[in-house]
């Protein structure tokens, strides 16, 4: 009984003085963080060194803590290989949001390998070389929000495979590279809202399997066909787009892509028909709804204007359902004959044309 007592009081002075060693590393950890403030948030050592009017990382931070916010002091730079030197290499989130931060080099973020969440937001960045980014594999969230980026490189985001959200809203982005999202699987969100984009590549967003919203709201559309065809690419993908407003033509302005009424994604067609000395050309429209076919030269209607009408020129038109054509006759047409002749389709948004060049010579 008395060997049996010795090793349970053993035993409890062993917990004893394990619990005081370990409340000691707590204690220590979170009180000596000078002027930052230390606490476990979500299970992790997190440190908020932010509005504290520092201009550089702190180089006596613990090299265990795993989330860490800047924000808010003039960093201007975040210099080569920094987190190294400073030893926080495991950092799970790092915030630098309004941080003045306008420099970014290119190895800055070497060892940051298990980094999940990067908040660069509200900063001067006006460009960021696609590999910056090479050494953050494991990143999830990315957002330069609020910055001076005007293009999306095609390598930008090169091989961020478990990346799900980045957010490039309120830059003065005007390009986006065909493959700037290519070798980004995982993405789900793309914010690209309040920039400067007036057209985006029809096949930017193809293969993104798990993409679910894109939102390019606040940019100054230009509203025509080729946009009309990214809008119906967009939408065989089953994205959930937060839809922009036009800005370009005059008559579609302010109107969002689902309001306006674009005469695109159908068919036109032109033919020729010589009959003798006259000419017909042939204009068929398939798909239109609520529009007018008509002929145009020399910038004119035929038809409608003084001097392009019978006999010269003689329309045949008719509409069954969503087919339309409208057959042009030119009379007594001369040997090396060549004029411009268009076939248009208007309808209460805007208008679009099928160019013809006749040339004529007669054998």
């Amino acid at each position: 009984m008395i060997k049996m007592l010795s090793k349970s009081v053993l035993f409890s002075v062993l917990l004893i003085v394990t619990s005081c060693v370990a409340n000691q590393e707590i204690e220590d950890w979170t009180k000596n963080c000078k002027k930052c403030s230390c606490k476990w948030l979500n299970g992790r050592r997190a440190v908020n060194c932010s509005n504290l009017k520092l201009d550089e990382i702190p180089s006596d931070l613990s090299v265990e803590i795993a989330d860490l916010d800047l924000s808010y002091n003039p960093i201007h730079e975040l210099s080569k290989e920094i987190f190294m030197i400073n030893g926080l290499i495991n950092l799970r989130i790092f915030r630098c949001h309004n941080c003045s931060l306008s420099n970014l080099n290119i190895n800055a973020l070497r060892g940051l390998d298990i980094l999940i969440k990067l908040d660069l937001s509200k900063n001067n960045l006006d460009r960021i070389n696609g590999s910056t980014f090479q050494f953050t594999e494991d990143l999830i969230q990315l957002n330069l929000s609020f910055n001076k980026l005007t293009f999306v490189d095609n390598d930008f985001l090169s091989d961020l495979i478990n990346l799900r959200e980045i957010l490039l809203n309120d830059n003065e982005i005007e390009w986006i590279g065909e493959s700037a999202f290519k070798r980004v699987p995982a993405l789900r969100l793309i914010n690209l809202a309040n920039n400067r984009l007036k057209r985006i590549n029809t096949d930017v967003f193809k293969n993104l399997q798990r993409l679910r919203t894109v939102d390019l709201q606040g940019n100054p559309w230009i509203c025509d066909c080729q946009s009309d065809e990214f809008r119906r690419k967009i939408s065989e993908q089953g994205l959930l787009l937060l839809s922009p407003s036009c800005a370009e033509p005059s008559i579609l302005k302010g109107k969002t892509w689902s309001e306006a009424d674009i005469p695109c994604d159908r068919s036109a067609i032109t033919s020729i028909k010589i009959v003798s000395i006259n000419i017909t050309l042939s204009c068929e429209a398939i798909g239109f709804s609520g529009h007018d076919l008509y002929w145009m030269t020399d910038g004119k209607i035929i038809g409608k204007d003084d001097g392009y009408s019978f006999p010269k020129y003689v329309l045949s038109k008719a509409s069954e359902g969503n087919y339309t054509w409208n057959n042009l006759t030119i009379t007594n047409v001369a040997d090396e004959y060549q004029r411009e002749y268009k076939c248009a389709i208007q309808n209460s948004s805007l208008s679009n044309e099928n160019k013809v060049i006749l040339v004529v010579k007669l054998l």
